[in-house]
């Protein structure tokens, strides 16, 4: 009956072993999964700023050609008034 008792402690030992170690490797799974999404969310935070910079460029670009272009109809509009006076 000790033959037994040895044998099926070596099992649970064998059993408990397994465990920690799957567990261990499921941390450092989650742990590598946490610092490579943390990276890939740095790098998209910075492309989202980039883009919305170069958007913003383009909206300032055509406010600033829209205003341009209103104040030169406005002196246009100013010379012909002068004119017909």
């Amino acid at each position: 009956m000790r033959q037994r008792s040895g044998h099926l402690d070596w099992q649970i030992t064998t059993a408990i072993i397994t465990a920690i170690t799957a567990i261990l490797i499921a941390i450092l799974g989650n742990i590598f999964t946490f610092f490579n999404s943390k990276s890939q969310i740095k790098q998209n935070e910075k492309k989202n700023q980039e883009e919305l910079k170069i958007n913003l460029d383009r909206f300032r670009e055509g406010w600033v050609t829209d205003l341009q272009t209103t104040y030169e109809l406005e002196m246009v509009n100013a010379l012909r008034s002068m004119m017909t006076l």
